[in-house]
C-alpha cells in the first residue's frame, strides 16, 4: 500500500504499473543489507539477480524502469513545448521541468539516482514505522485512548466552526499534537528504521579523546543511541511521555 501511494506520490504510477516496479525494488531491499553469499536462493542472490528472463541485477531493473517513466515524461513534456512540464502534480514534474532546461543542475543519471534514493526512503522507512505503531498501540491501549481522545479533540473543534482546510490538517491542529508527536518519536526510536547512517568526515575530527582523520568513513549506529539505558531508561519500553517537555 505504502509502496504505491509512494510511486503515485513521486512518478504518477498506476497501481498496475507499480507492481512491475515493486517487485524489482523488494529484491533490492531485501538483499541491500543480507549476508553476501553469492547462491541462489539468497537475499543477496536475489537482490543482484532478478528472478525473470534477463540477468539483471535488482538495482539495475528497478533503474530500467524508473530510466523508462523519465523518458516517457520527458518526451510529453517536450511535444507540449514544456506546458505539461508540471501538470501531473507529482515529483516527477519538478524532475522534468530542471533537467529540460537549458543549463540542468541535474544530468540525467543523476535524476534517476534521485527518484530511486526517494522511492526506498519514502516507502521502506515509512511501511516499518506503521507496522511497528500499529503493533505497540495494539499493545498499549492506554497511549491509544489519550491519542483517539487527542485527534477527536481536533474534529470536534472543526465542526463547532473551528479553524478547517477540509480533511487536510492544518498548522495550528499540527501544532496542537502534542501527544502525537511523543507517540511518533517513541515509535521511531524503537523502530531504528536506518540501521546505519554513513558520514564521511572532511577534516580531522576530535572525539571523547579520539582523532578521526579527514577522509575517514564514519558509521553511526541509531541503536547505540536510542536503546542505550544512561540516556533512555528501561529503553525497550514503549514510553510516549519520556518526550514530554516539561518546561524551560
Amino acid at each position: 500500500m505504502v509502496f504505491e501511494l509512494s510511486a503515485s506520490k513521486l512518478l504518477g504510477l498506476e497501481p498496475s504499473r507499480s507492481k512491475v516496479l515493486r517487485k524489482s525494488f523488494f529484491d533490492f531491499v531485501r538483499g541491500l543489507i543480507s549476508f553476501p553469499l553469492y547462491l541462489p536462493g539468497t537475499a543477496y542472490y536475489a537482490c543482484m539477480q532478478v528472478i525473470n528472463t534477463n540477468t539483471k541485477s535488482g538495482r539495475m531493473s528497478v533503474m530500467e524502469v524508473l530510466q523508462q517513466v523519465l523518458e516517457e515524461r520527458t518526451r510529453s513534456a517536450e511535444a507540449a513545448g514544456g506546458r505539461e512540464a508540471r501538470c501531473h502534480g507529482d515529483f516527477l514534474d519538478y524532475v522534468v521541468q530542471e533537467i529540460t532546461k537549458e543549463k540542468p543542475v541535474l544530468t540525467e543519471g543523476m535524476a534517476l539516482d534521485l527518484l530511486f534514493v526517494l522511492l526506498f526512503a519514502s516507502f521502506h522507512t515509512t511501511s516499518l514505522a506503521i507496522t511497528l505503531a500499529v503493533k505497540l498501540l495494539t499493545e498499549h491501549p492506554r497511549v491509544l485512548e489519550e491519542l483517539t481522545v487527542e485527534h477527536e479533540t481536533i474534529l470536534n473543534e472543526r465542526e463547532a466552526g473551528g479553524e478547517s482546510d477540509g480533511d487536510r490538517v492544518t498548522w495550528k491542529e499540527y501544532k496542537s499534537m502534542t501527544f502525537t508527536s511523543q507517540v511518533i518519536n517513541e515509535t521511531v526510536r524503537l523502530a531504528n528504521i536506518a540501521p546505519g547512517i554513513f558520514r564521511k568526515t572532511l577534516k580531522d575530527v576530535q572525539f571523547r579523546g579520539y582523532t578521526i582523520p579527514a577522509g575517514w568513513g564514519v558509521m553511526v549506529c541509531p541503536l547505540a543511541v536510542h536503546l542505550n539505558p544512561d540516556i533512555y531508561p528501561d529503553p525497550l519500553t514503549f514510553n510516549p511521555s519520556r518526550f514530554k517537555v516539561c518546561g524551560p
